[in-house]
């Protein structure tokens, strides 16, 4: 009923009123949006600089003392295989003192 009431009275007025009673409508509308979202945007901003205040006011955070170093890994030694053969004691003697050495 009260919908049919409107409808009515809409027809009543004339285009050129709706049409700026539409253009009212949606400058009040835009404005508040454009004030909402500047508050946002100014709260925001606020909210940065005051925890950019606090880190410039904090104390520097610098570990004391000597610094682990990183070691390097070391090196691998390779194990001599030494076998040891059992030879007669003739086999030995004829090795060290042969009459054919070179090495002198």
């Amino acid at each position: 009923m009260n919908l049919e009431r409107q409808l009515e009275k809409l027809t009543e007025y004339a285009p050129a009123r709706v049409a700026e009673l539409k253009k009212q409508y949606e400058e009040r509308r835009k404005r508040a949006n454009r004030k909402i979202q500047q508050e946002k945007e100014q709260r925001l901003a606020e909210e940065k600089s005051r925890k950019a205040s606090e880190r410039a006011m904090d104390k520097s955070k610098k570990r004391g003392g000597r610094h682990d170093m990183t070691k390097s890994v070391p090196l691998e030694t390779q194990k001599v295989v030494v076998q040891v053969v059992s030879k007669s004691q003739d086999e030995e003697d004829a090795k060290y003192f042969s009459p054919y050495l070179t090495k002198f």
